[in-house]
Parts: C-alpha cells; structure tokens; sequence
C-alpha cells in the first residue's frame, strides 16, 4: 500500500556531499491514502483528519470535526518508517512521505535539500462532504562521523484538503 521508490537507502564508504541546489526526495511516496499505521481518519459526515507519524495528524475543520490520528510509531532518534495516507472523504487522502536512510563512513556536508515530506490532501469540489486529510511526513536517518553544512531536511505532513464550496470542511493536517 505504499508507492514504487518509497525508500532510498544508500551505504557509502568515504565523504557526501549534497550541493546547495541538490535535492534528495521521497515525498508522497509513503503509504497511499487510508493505509499505514499512523493512517488519517475516515470522516463521520465531512472532512477526513491526517495522519500521524512522530506527531498527531490534525482535526478537520470545525464543521462536524473528527480528530487526527494520533498513533505515534517510529523513532525520533531512527525513523526507519514510511509516512501513513491520509484519511479519505470526497477528496482523497494525500500519500505520506518515504524513507531516506544515508549511511556515511566519513562525513556529510549538506547544503542541499533532503525531503521526505507528506502530500496534501484531495479538494472537495461540492459542499456534500469534505477534503481529504494531508499525509503525515516520512522519516530521515543520517549516520556518519561529522555532519557540516547549512541545507535543509523537511518531514513535514501534507496539509489537510480544502472545500472549495463550503467553509469549514478542510481535511486535516498529517504530522510530522
């Protein structure tokens, strides 16, 4: 239930570097919507709450809301875990981010972007329900022996999915 190219995991013998305009990137391809363990909430009558990771997936909007998931898995310290889907009403849960693993010998100099972040969640184009719920971030591990740089990591959720017709019925936000 998650997508092709979810994981990178890389072993590498001596330095990297990640260029100021590089980007390494395993966002949305995380669990799909409604699947994974931190898998954002269905909705009782309108919007869908997100998913959780390392942080609770955010409440719907305040029209009729449903809470966030709130299972928290993985490990601030290893997060070896994809990001959960989130939940799904009219508009479709977005995908949680992927895993990204770099183990270095020597050091990492990053002045790069390293993103493993959740997707958005699907609009609602009526005012029968509401949007989906954003997809919770992945995880980024990094080993090696001296970290420099001054680049980016981001493993934030996908922000939840609007109602373009109604106010009030935007999915929840995913977690981090």
């Amino acid at each position: 239930p998650y997508t092709p190219n979810a994981i990178i995991n890389l072993s590498i013998s001596g330095d990297v570097t990640i260029n100021s305009g590089g980007l390494i990137t395993t966002s949305g391809r995380g669990y799909t919507a409604t699947n994974g363990p931190g898998a954002g909430t269905p909705p009782s009558s309108r919007a869908a709450g997100g998913a959780s990771y390392g942080g609770n997936g955010g409440a719907s909007g305040s029209d009729n809301p449903v809470p966030g998931a709130s299972v928290l898995y993985s490990s601030a310290i290893e997060p070896f875990d994809l990001g959960s889907g989130g939940g799904t009403a009219v508009g479709t849960g977005g995908a949680g981010g992927g895993l990204v693993f770099i183990n270095v010998s020597n050091s990492i100099t990053m002045n790069g972007i390293i993103n493993a972040a959740g997707f958005v969640g699907g609009t609602n184009n009526g005012c029968s329900a509401g949007g989906g719920g954003g997809g919770s971030g992945g995880g980024v591990y990094l080993v090696a022996d001296t970290f420099t740089g001054s680049g980016t990591i981001n493993v934030t959720g996908g922000n939840g999915g609007p109602s373009s017709s109604c106010t009030n019925r935007a999915g929840g936000a995913g977690g981090g």
